[in-house]
């Protein structure tokens, strides 16, 4: 599976502590998912991806690694060993850019399947926070056990 997530142009957000699981057991099936590695595993298909500090981008931290999405940047990792006929959770935690963002922002998170480009999620969440804070989003899909995508 890729894992794909996009903004509309000029829009900028921050995300932090990525995870992609089996709901069942939680195992984590993402790689570098707290982006302490940089950009390691999430530069699929060439994508640029830019990873600083969360008070880079208007949070208070300066330990907490967090990566900016906008029309330039993004984030793409390609997802290996999904299990067919299970659910799965898409976690991660966002916030818009309150230090020369705009108003409003919106982010969307698509899963595709890499041998067939099934969408198999794909929604927009928007942000208008007017102080940084990271709101934690969860989102669901299920892999039926017919599929023949396995990334």
């Amino acid at each position: 599976m890729k894992t794909i997530n996009q903004l509309s142009a000029i829009v900028l957000l921050t995300l932090s502590l990525l995870a992609f699981s089996v709901s069942s057991d939680a195992q984590n099936l993402l790689k570098n998912g707290n982006f302490n590695n940089g950009a390691n595993n999430w530069n699929s298909n060439d994508m640029l991806v830019e990873i600083n500090a969360e008070n880079v981008y208007g949070g208070r931290s300066s330990s907490n690694q967090t990566a900016e999405i906008d029309a330039q940047v993004g984030l793409r990792q390609r997802v290996s060993n999904v299990l067919k006929g299970y659910h799965y959770q898409l976690t991660f935690k966002a916030s818009r850019r309150t230090n020369g963002g705009p108003a409003s922002m919106g982010l969307r998170v698509r899963v595709v399947g890499t041998s067939t480009n099934t969408v198999y999620l794909n929604n927009t969440k928007t942000y208008t926070n007017t102080s940084f804070g990271f709101t934690t989003e969860t989102l669901g899909f299920f892999l039926p056990s017919t599929i023949t995508d396995s990334h």
